[in-house]
């Protein structure tokens, strides 16, 4: 991928809505081989601080099968590998 080249995922709402999302960076755990994708809305301007949502995800072919994220520490692990790579100006 090169550096203006930005990926994008449609997500389903529940109330059958979509909305886009963009990926900051996919992680895999090398302890569980687990793999994780951290999305922020394109709905977010520059200037306003962003959310960023991590899944669990498999490839199907050439899609991506996302999984919500429910363990309490998974998520803190989670949010330790976001700030060590925007720590490390990796994302």
């Amino acid at each position: 991928m090169t550096e203006h080249e930005v990926d994008i995922i449609t997500i389903s709402q529940e109330d059958g809505g979509e909305e886009d999302f963009e990926v900051v960076t996919y992680f895999e755990n090398p302890s569980t081989g687990i793999k994780y994708v951290f999305l922020v809305p394109t709905s977010a301007s520059e200037e306003e601080e962003q959310d960023v949502y991590p899944f669990r995800y498999s490839e199907n072919g050439d899609d991506l099968v996302l999984s919500p994220v429910e363990d309490d520490a998974e998520w803190e692990m989670l949010e330790e590998v976001l700030q060590t790579l925007l720590d490390a100006e990796e994302i």
